[in-house]
Formats: C-alpha cells, structure tokens, sequence
C-alpha cells in the first residue's frame, strides 16, 4: 500500500532579486523535488492573493492543491482599544535585535501606550523604564490575538505565517521585512501594492513616520476568505485513501 505524503509550501517559485535567471533555475529544482509527493498543498488561493508570483502554480505541477489561509487564530471579535502601537518581533538574529535595539532607541519619551513581544520564549523578563511601555517575551496564542485586535496600529515582520494571522483576523499592519529576506521583501511589497499593508525598510523605519503614513494611506479591504478550503483537500485525501 502506497502511503500518501504532502508537501506544503506557498512558495513554488522562488523569489530572487534582480536575477530572472537564476530564479527560474532555483523553481526548476525546486518543481522536481516537490512533484515526489503525493500532493503539494499550498496555503493560498487559486488567484494567488496572498502570496503573488510566489504561489503561482506552474504548468508541469499537476500535483498542486490550494489550501486557503492556514492561521493558529480564530475568527473572535474583541473590542475596546488597549495599546496604540503593538510591536512583534520575530525571525533569525542578529537582525531581530537590531529591530528591537532601534525601536526601543525611538520609545524612550513616548506617552503612547505601546506593547512590545519580543519573541524571545524562555528570555529574562524585562521591563522599560517608561511606564507606557509594556513587554513580553512571548504570549500564548490567545493572549496574541487578543493584543492584536485590541492595537490601533501593529509593526511586525512580513513572514507568510504572520501575514496569514492578520488577514485573518482583518488587521492591516506596517510590515518590515528582515533585510536580506528575499521572500520577506516581495511579499511585503506585494501586499503594500495590494493596499492591504503598509511597507518600510528596516534601514529606513521611524515610528512617528511610519504612523503617519499608515494614517495617510487609503487602505484596502480584505477580502472575505474562505478559511476552511483545507477541509475538503483533507476530506479529499482521506477519502481516496481510506
């Protein structure tokens, strides 16, 4: 008996900068590892609004499934307002700590309630000398969605999963890619152009800046998902293997 085995990806192409060749030799090796599996489930839709070219399903994948938006939230309402800026800081050092050390630098006279969740589990605990400020070292997936909804603005990194979490819970955000992060880079472009986020280089990021042009900018609507594609690519599968 033949056991099915899935691979799941949003990137079947591979982003590379400045380079069409090289991107399509990278999608080359990468379509010829993928299609040994039984199914490639990629967390997006058909029309690839979540993750643009990097989704987009080549002629030679006759193995490709689209899954919808796959995030560890749950589609709750809660109101009220608690922080006016939540950061969430996330991703491979040393540049995780070179967002925080520069946030942290523009934090020092704010009277802005701020949280900060410095994605550090297990870290010593720390607290700002401004009583406005508020961090966290990790929170439960609760406590995140709930910290989430209730900030007026968020600034995070533009990882697929945590894009996945904000659309959603239907909350635009200012991303800021990890320099050198090709995927990172185009997906926050992507989506910024889309108009359902807001963008800023590391190198160039200044909160008060930033506030202003997330106020400024006419922000698109996303898109009502259907959030339980998934099911039937599980139903699916069990049912031809069953």
């Amino acid at each position: 008996t033949r056991i099915p085995c899935i691979f799941i990806t949003h990137q079947l192409q591979i982003a590379v900068p400045q380079s069409h060749i090289a991107e399509k030799m990278l999608s080359y090796f990468n379509h010829r590892y993928i299609r040994r599996f039984s199914k490639v489930w990629v967390p997006d839709y058909p029309d690839h609004a979540m993750a643009g070219k990097l989704s987009v399903q080549h002629h030679l994948l006759k193995n490709v499934e689209f899954i919808g938006n796959l995030s560890r939230f749950e589609s709750e309402s809660h109101t009220g307002m608690l922080y006016d800026k939540m950061i969430l800081l996330s991703g491979p050092e040393p540049q995780r700590s070179k967002l925080e050390a520069l946030i942290m630098g523009q934090l020092e006279q704010t009277s802005e309630r701020i949280l900060i969740v410095r994605g550090k589990p297990g870290s010593a605990a720390l607290q700002h000398p401004n009583s406005c400020i508020r961090i966290e070292n990790h929170l439960s997936k609760t406590a995140l969605q709930q910290a989430m909804q209730q900030s007026d603005v968020l600034i995070c990194r533009s990882g697929y999963s945590t894009i996945m979490d904000l659309i959603k819970l239907k909350k635009t955000a200012l991303l800021v890619p990890t320099p050198g992060q090709t995927e990172q880079e185009y997906l926050a472009r992507f989506l910024s152009e889309k108009k359902w986020f807001t963008t800023m280089k590391q190198s160039d990021l200044e909160l008060n800046k930033a506030t202003l042009m997330m106020k400024n900018t006419e922000a698109g609507t996303i898109p009502d998902f259907d959030l339980y594609l998934y099911k039937k690519a599980i139903d699916d599968l069990l049912q031809s293997h069953g």
